[in-house]
């Protein structure tokens, strides 16, 4: 049998890994405002899966942006349905104060490091679904609303 052509020895070559480029994780990503304002810096957050599936977890920046990842070494999030919640025990210090802090309106508020945020947003914020390739989803929290995202 004759050697192949170079250029088709060479895709030959780079064709399994682009093909292996792709885990199968969907990339999450976006801002979380309370209030109108960028959420504070260790806000986490939970993407439990609705269906049979593995969850994923984001935690804040410091201007409010996370990045969804399975693990702390795998980026990305599988595709599917997912319920969106906080994670009892994270945010900023005790010193630091919500932006825009106000009442709940009679609602029960749970107290996470220093911060006082609605007890429902410990159970769902919202339920998303997350297509393969990038995704981009900012959750909008209010104190003064439902105690809800933005539907999407």
């Amino acid at each position: 049998m004759p050697p192949l052509p170079r250029p088709l020895r060479l895709a030959c070559c780079l064709l399994p890994l682009l093909a292996g480029c792709s885990n199968g994780l969907a990339r999450l990503e976006g801002m979380v405002t309370i209030d109108g304002e960028n959420a504070p810096a260790g806000l986490a957050i939970e993407f439990a899966a609705l269906d049979a599936g593995t969850s994923a977890y984001a935690q804040t920046d410091a201007d409010g942006y996370y990045t969804a990842a399975v693990t702390f070494q795998q980026q990305g999030i599988p595709p599917g349905r997912y319920r969106v919640r906080l994670l009892p025990g994270s945010g900023p210090p005790a010193p630091q104060r919500l932006p825009g802090s106000r009442s709940t309106g009679g609602r029960q508020a749970k107290k996470t490091a220093g911060v006082s945020f609605p007890e429902a947003w410990y159970r769902e914020i919202a339920q998303i679904e997350v297509k393969p390739g990038r995704n981009n989803r900012d959750i909008n929290l209010s104190t003064t609303a439902a105690d809800r995202v933005d539907k999407p």
